[in-house]
């Protein structure tokens, strides 16, 4: 009797057991496996060219995960961690070095940047770089061109609330132009900054000749500003004193038009690289000079 019992208790805890394992088994089945991910690998390029609104950044895909990268770029925010979800570019696909430029940027502002890379699997991110934008300066691009000169508190237009100046467009300098005949005197052309664009509406009310050196500058289109002009005698010698080592570069090897008429009809003042002289002037229908497109500016004081 006791040997059964012995047994009968074996029995019954060796069909527990089994009952037990049973059960573990059926949960571990039931367990969902977690998908592995194949994201890329990308790193972040250093950061480059930072100017006043844009700057230059990129990123090198060193794994694509084993699935085509569908899209790339940089992303970046003035919190740190950016995601697409903040600005970005998209550079194309497929594996390698890329370069990207980011635009629409605050002046003399701290940004966060890292590249990204996307497959079908997800999104991956590179390390996370710093940069910080400049200000306003001379010499830095801005609105179609690059600033040549920042009104000081003693010009005309000056304001404590904004930084204004002048914009000049290098790459969009008209060679052998001409002023205008020398047959009419154009009235009230000043040659104070500030006076630039309403000598060059005065030129072209007279003259309405849009070949001569105030209507190829009136005609320029750049980035979507259309607001350009001939400058008057002393923003042309501002900018000259600015930008005198690009002027240089340029190697011009001309006299250059100002919007200023002088006192005598067939003449209009010019100013030449290098020198001082604000006397210098030529006669109007001489067709070998230049002509520099500017523009104002005005950005909100921070």
């Amino acid at each position: 009797m006791i040997s059964y019992l012995r047994s009968m208790r074996l029995f019954k805890s060796l069909l527990l057991t089994l009952l037990v394992v049973g059960t573990l088994n059926s949960c571990k089945k039931d367990e969902p496996t977690e998908e592995v991910k194949n994201l890329p690998e990308v790193t972040t390029k250093p950061v480059s060219n930072i100017g006043m609104t844009k700057a230059e950044c990129g990123g090198v895909i060193i794994s694509d995960g084993g699935l085509d990268i569908t899209q790339r770029g940089v992303c970046w925010s003035t919190q740190p961690n950016p995601t697409i979800a903040d600005s970005f570019t998209s550079d194309d696909a497929g594996t390698g070095e890329f370069k990207s430029v980011m635009t629409n940027l605050d002046y003399r502002t701290k940004y966060y940047v890292r590249a990204y890379a996307k497959n079908k699997d997800g999104i991956a991110y590179g390390l996370q770089m710093e940069f910080t934008t400049i200000p306003p300066m001379v010499g830095a691009e801005y609105g179609g061109g690059i600033i040549a000169y920042i009104l000081q508190s003693f010009d005309d237009g000056y304001s404590e609330d904004s930084i204004s100046g002048i914009v000049v467009s290098l790459d969009s300098i008209k060679k052998s132009c001409y002023w205008g005949s020398i047959d009419k005197f154009v009235f009230r052309t000043s040659e104070e900054i500030g006076s630039g664009l309403s000598n060059t509406n005065k030129i072209l009310e007279e003259y309405n000749d849009y070949e001569s050196a105030a209507g190829l500058c009136s005609r320029i289109s750049i980035d979507g500003y259309d607001d350009w002009f001939l400058p008057s005698l002393f923003e042309l010698r501002e900018i000259e004193s600015g930008l005198r080592r690009e002027l240089e570069i340029l190697n011009l090897g001309q006299l250059i038009w100002s919007s200023t008429q002088t006192e005598y009809v067939t003449n209009a003042r010019v100013i030449e690289v290098g020198s001082e002289s604000n006397e210098l002037m030529a006669q109007k229908n001489m067709p070998n000079l230049c002509a520099i497109p500017a523009r104002y500016f005005a950005i909100p004081k921070k």
